[in-house]
């Protein structure tokens, strides 16, 4: 990785982003001769930690929806994350959460959007 600030770099190598499996089902352990892979971040553990549990939160019980928009999602539609919607109208299946959208496929002539979401 090639990093033109010297500050930059001194911040990114930090010696605590840096972490090597040893656990016994570990890929060294059943394939002793891979290569070990280093994977530099700009992120510690405890924050790596947070946003794992986070994400587990969001997923632990996924639910995912179809559905058609009369409308076109535009690129502009993306800026700043993806659009996410609170569905309303499916009794049981709609508890409230907000859902992002993972896919979305326009039909210009239709004027159209078939949108897919999960959370």
């Amino acid at each position: 990785m090639t990093v033109s600030d010297p500050n930059r770099a001194a911040f990114v190598t930090n010696e605590y982003r840096y972490a090597t499996p040893t656990p016994a089902y570990a890929v060294k352990a059943r394939n002793p001769s891979s290569r070990d892979i280093t994977i530099e971040t700009q992120i510690d553990a405890a924050s790596a930690a947070a946003i794992a549990s986070k994400y587990l939160a969001e997923n632990s019980l996924p639910r995912a929806f179809e559905f058609e928009i009369a409308d076109i999602l535009t690129p502009d539609d993306f800026v700043g994350g993806p659009p996410s919607f609170i569905l309303e109208g499916l009794g049981a299946l709609s508890d409230g959460r907000t859902l992002k959208i993972v896919s979305a496929s326009v039909n210009e002539t239709a004027g159209t959007t078939l949108v897919q979401v999960r959370g």
